[in-house]
């Protein structure tokens, strides 16, 4: 397992830390608080706290769509610039080997009054997509990485992935799913930590809703 400017790569024992958080939810860890059900959605959303502002979210929900669609439209950039409206902007800059793609992400400027007093944010990360189409498991695993080609910028706040996020996709029937998705972020900067919550339990309702439609626009 090598690095990029001391960034660790992922690797395949990545996926076994997305899969021991959902665990850790499935057998009732305390650490990990409920904080929305949504039933119409099959959707609950979980957060565990650290030892900053940040929050670690992790989202579980049932979809009326292929899973193979749902990985596609989550990790191919051509079809996911269409929809996630989470980023403004995002693109791959190199492939370092055979797991790890470096790739840049500048995050959607943040309505007003926000927008007034907060810097846009900007991030650089590792990704590693791994599909089992023979067991219906299909991931997308990113680490916070780095690239010569993204150098800081007085633009943007770079922000930074805690630990290990990603996606989970497994096939329920040939035409429905589970995914599970996992993300924290170190936003860095000052701001409120109400904000961060209330984006951070906001973001997966609205992410679900947009890969149905993705699927069925795209697939």
């Amino acid at each position: 397992r090598g690095d990029v400017d001391g960034w660790p790569l992922v690797c395949e024992e990545d996926v076994a830390v997305l899969l021991e958080s959902e665990a850790q939810v499935g057998s009732g860890d305390a650490s990990w608080q409920p904080v929305l059900e949504d039933r119409g959605r099959e959707l609950t959303v979980y957060m565990r706290a650290t030892d900053g502002p940040a929050k670690i979210v992790l989202a579980t929900a049932r979809m009326d769509c292929k899973a193979e669609d749902v990985f596609k439209v989550i990790s191919d950039f051509e079809i996911e610039r269409k929809w996630d409206g989470t980023w403004e902007s995002m693109e791959s800059l190199s492939q370092v080997d055979r797991f790890n793609e470096v790739c840049y992400f500048t995050a959607d400027t943040p309505p007003p009054p926000f927008s007034y007093t907060i810097t846009q944010r900007d991030f650089v990360q590792f990704r590693y997509l791994h599909a089992n189409e023979r067991r219906g498991v299909y991931c997308v695993v990113q680490r916070n990485g780095a690239h010569p080609t993204a150098p800081l910028s007085d633009k943007f706040v770079r922000g930074e992935a805690l630990g290990v996020i990603g996606f989970i996709v497994r096939r329920l029937t040939p035409t429905s799913c589970q995914v599970v998705l996992t993300t924290a972020a170190d936003l860095k900067g000052r701001i409120p930590a109400w904000l961060v919550t209330f984006v951070a339990k906001r973001t997966p309702t609205k992410w679900v809703d947009r890969v149905a439609a993705a699927t069925k626009a795209y697939c």
